[in-house]
């Protein structure tokens, strides 16, 4: 007999679950920092930068002017622009390691594990027990979570996303700011606290929650639509 895995999941305190899945999505996030900040300066490298300038018809023209075919003042040439500083993830992390120091890697580290540390313990940590609240009050059974339906799974996903974007997006604002501040010349925040309060007091409070609307049209929680065409246990039990 195939262990039940499902109520052996119900069972779990639900502290237990916040923890589990705050810790772990910060062990995951320190680990994988570098290339998220890699990331970050790959997306905003192309801001505040003129456009390079192609001078095409310059090289024809001054052979015109060699061979007095053409007068000189007709002659525009437009030096090229620098290219990009980064170019790729594994390029743009060693440049930044080169020019700005390995530390240069983890900056915003501290808001990102903040950011972790709720947003991992929320959509995830919550996840059962909303889903167990909406099949409670919509299908009338919850005493197990493999019947629970499929948008049932979807909404439990979007309300915990949701949820996780409300008390979050403040620490993700923050933790993208600092890891795009390298553009800009440097440093604009000497700490994540000296981060929040310059946010709120020169942006407002909504400041903060910057780009939430986009952050919650990404964290639809399509993985659960994935489920429709896999087998439920009981099916794989062969109890249908």
């Amino acid at each position: 007999m195939a262990p039940n895995t499902a109520v052996r999941s119900e069972g779990t305190p639900f502290y237990a679950k916040l923890l589990t899945a705050g810790a772990a999505g910060c062990i995951a996030d320190f680990a994988t920092f570098p290339f998220d900040t890699a990331k970050v300066r790959l997306q905003v490298q192309g801001e505040n930068v003129a456009p390079r300038a192609k001078a095409v018809h310059a090289p024809y023209k001054v052979s015109l002017i060699s061979a007095g075919l053409a007068p000189p003042k007709t002659v525009q040439v437009t030096p090229r622009g620098p290219g990009p500083r980064y170019r790729g993830t594994v390029g743009t992390i060693m440049t930044i390691a080169r020019e700005e120091g390995p530390k240069s890697l983890y900056n915003g580290l501290t808001a990102g594990l903040q950011r972790q540390a709720a947003f991992a313990s929320i959509r995830i940590g919550c996840y059962d027990t909303i889903k167990t609240l909406y099949q409670s009050s919509f299908q009338g059974d919850a005493s197990s979570s493999d019947g629970a339906s499929i948008p049932i799974r979807v909404c439990a996903g979007m309300s915990t996303g949701a949820l996780a974007v409300l008390v979050a997006q403040p620490t993700e604002v923050v933790k993208v700011r600092f890891q795009a501040a390298a553009r800009s010349g440097g440093a604009k925040y000497s700490s994540t606290l000296g981060a929040y309060k310059c946010i709120a007091k020169n942006e407002g409070f909504q400041g903060l929650w910057r780009g939430r609307l986009p952050l919650l049209l990404y964290l639809f929680d399509t993985k659960e639509l994935t489920k429709l065409g896999s087998p439920t246990p009981k099916a794989r039990n062969g109890n249908v």
